[in-house]
């Protein structure tokens, strides 16, 4: 019993050390392992933690007073739903750092998502530049669920609950992926009030 005892600590000191470290990521293969996706989501977790305080600093870099039909969306859904406090809002670095995603697949995003390392809260809504961009962000977005899926199940059961409620879903241009409690009222948010 005493030796369960201390392996179990061991694998949570394991767990939080590499959650606390900055590691660079590199190119993954097309079906990478269950570890390599871990450290993966890993790596970003602990980006995007130390990320927090780019939002105010990357919103300077989109245009004053231009918001756009996605990012009015976004403010709506802050409004009427009781989102996570520490969830940081999507910025051109942090598109490219966690889903590798640029202005050259995107003609409009907004979203958000925790940065405290445990809650798994995330919304990101895209509108694709064209037809061919649609399907290499959703690939992105899928990736980026599996490798954040696969840690999250192996330390955190009840917030793998949310992943596995949700998915990548596409409509004509528009890509979006919503992880969270008030999925359904997030999604139903969005529709309403995209203009078509």
């Amino acid at each position: 019993m005493k030796i369960k005892g201390i392996i179990a600590v061991m694998a949570a000191a394991a767990v939080m050390a590499s959650l606390c470290a900055c590691t660079g990521t590199g190119s993954s293969s097309s079906a990478p392992s269950e570890s390599s996706a871990a450290s993966k989501a890993e790596s970003t977790e602990s980006k995007e933690s130390t990320e927090s305080t780019e939002s105010a600093a990357d919103s300077s870099e989109q245009k004053d007073g231009d918001v756009s039909e996605l990012k009015a969306i976004f403010e709506k859904v802050k409004q009427e739903v009781d989102l996570p406090e520490d969830m940081a809002d999507f910025t051109d670095k942090r598109m490219e750092r966690v889903f590798d995603l640029t202005d050259a697949q995107m003609a409009d995003y907004a979203g958000g998502v925790c940065t405290n390392g445990v809650s798994q809260d995330q919304i990101i809504y895209i509108k694709a530049k064209d037809e061919a961009s649609v399907k290499e962000i959703e690939e992105k977005l899928k990736a980026n669920w599996e490798s954040k899926y696969t840690v999250t199940k192996n330390y955190n059961p009840e917030q793998a609950e949310l992943f596995e409620k949700s998915n990548v879903e596409t409509d004509g241009l528009y890509v979006n992926l919503v992880i969270s409690a008030d999925a359904d009222k997030i999604k139903s948010i969005f529709k309403e009030n995209l203009k078509n």
